[in-house]
């Protein structure tokens, strides 16, 4: 997150007008920190925040389901 806004994307974030999910493993993680998907859903407008119990990288194969439901929801708001 800090190199986005040393070279000039982190600035831009509240600009974006498009519908943005953000999926974030809850709690501890040690690849990406929880407060960087805190940081981006405060600075795009809209934006979602969902957050998934375990799973890492792969929280995907273990909710497909729940991140599917999420998925259509901001679909259908446009």
């Amino acid at each position: 997150m800090d190199a986005w806004h040393r070279i000039g994307i982190g600035n831009r974030l509240g600009q974006m007008n498009v519908p943005v999910l953000n999926c974030h493993r809850h709690g501890r993680y040690r690849v990406i920190p929880p407060s960087n998907a805190l940081k981006l859903v405060n600075a795009i407008p809209g934006a979602w925040l969902a957050q998934f119990n375990g799973g890492g990288h792969a929280f995907m194969a273990r909710y497909p389901r729940p991140l599917a439901d999420l998925v259509n929801s901001l679909l259908e708001l446009g």
